[in-house]
Order: structure tokens, then sequence, then C-alpha cells
């Protein structure tokens, strides 16, 4: 447990830090810089937002604003699309992630309950993952949680200080790892749920 707690901490801790940095790296006034420096500055910030972001306990929305207040509106495509990547990747990893190696990973820390769960859950499908957990679930609000769970994911990343439960990377992840949300439906979901952010940014710069 204290293994956990530490490595908790430390995820937490260096999101916060990629958080502060990777704004940092652009320069305010890469408007006086030329045509083809400014396209690599711009190609290679997206790079890192989308590999950052991608990452458990990395704000990337926070970062996303962020990159929106330092380059203004012209990458605000750029920056919602490189989020939307981000959040199929980290979401991808965690479909593809293997059972035996989550199973592994929860009886290291002794997390005894979830090393069960995740035996239990692994041989089976989508629906039958979905009618297990409802059944095992206390009967209040996780099974309103798991029917309703598209809407709940579009809720939880972007609720302000996700970063604590995960970040966005980690709660794609999570979703991901599951198994109970389907790829056609989580994209449909993830490309709703990113764009309250920009689209907020959009209609501030527009009203100024």
């Amino acid at each position: 447990m204290i293994i956990l707690i530490l490595l908790y901490a430390a995820l937490l801790w260096g999101g916060i830090i990629a958080g502060d940095w990777l704004p940092e790296l652009i320069n305010p006034n890469s408007g006086s810089t030329d045509g083809p420096a400014k396209q690599m500055m711009v190609a290679m910030t997206a790079l890192l937002f989308v590999i950052v972001s991608a990452i458990p306990f990395i704000p990337g929305a926070e970062i996303g604003l962020g990159l929106l207040m330092v380059m203004g509106a012209q990458v605000l495509f750029l920056v919602y699309f490189c989020m939307v990547l981000a959040l199929n990747i980290s979401y991808l990893f965690g479909r593809f992630v293997p059972a035996r190696a989550t199973i592994a990973t929860f009886s290291f820390f002794g997390l005894k309950k979830a090393s069960e769960l995740a035996k239990q859950i692994a041989p089976l499908s989508k629906e039958e993952r979905l009618t297990f957990l409802t059944n095992k679930a206390p009967r209040f609000i996780i099974p309103f949680l798991l029917k309703h769970r598209y809407l709940a994911l579009v809720v939880v990343l972007n609720i302000p200080g996700n970063t604590l439960i995960g970040g966005g990377g980690g709660i794609a992840f999570i979703a991901g790892l599951s198994g109970i949300y389907s790829f056609p439906a989580y994209i449909l979901t993830i490309l709703i749920a990113v764009a309250p952010v920009p689209l907020v940014f959009y209609l501030s710069s527009s009203a100024f």
C-alpha cells in the first residue's frame, strides 16, 4: 500500500509538472517565426501534446487550454484533434492489455478483490461483463452509471481536477481496460467530451 501511495503521488506530481512545462515550450512571439520553422514547432508541439495527454495523471485539458492561450485560435482544431487522438490511444492501450498483466498488477499491490474481479470478468464478453458488474455492484449509483456509462464518461472527463483520478489519459485507459465500451461508440463519446474546452475558447475569442 505504501508503494502504491508513493507511485500515485509521483504520477500526480509528474502530471502537474508536465502540465506546466509543455505550454512554456512554446514561444509566445511565434508569429515572428518564419514559415517552415513555425510549422515544425507546431508539429513538434502537437506530437508532444498527444504523447503526454495519453499518459495517466497528465492534465491534458489544462495543457490544451494553455496551448490555446499561447498560440491562439489558429490551433483550435489541432488541439481538439490531438486530444481526441490521445484519448483514443489511451483507450486502445487499455483495451489490449493482457488480462494476466492486470491481474498480476493488482496482486502485486495487494488489491485482492480487484485481482479476483479481474479474473472473473477476463473471459466474459462486453454484454456479460455489464451484466456481471451490474449484479455485483451495490444497488445504488453504480448500476445507474453502468447503464449510462457513455454519459458518465463525458461527465467525468470534464470534471475540473480529474487529474486526481487519473486525468483524461487514465480515465480513457480504464475505459479500454474495462471492456464495456465499444470502440465506435467510444470514439463518438470522446468527440463530444473533448469539445467543451475548445468550444468555450472559440466563443470567448469570438466575443472579443
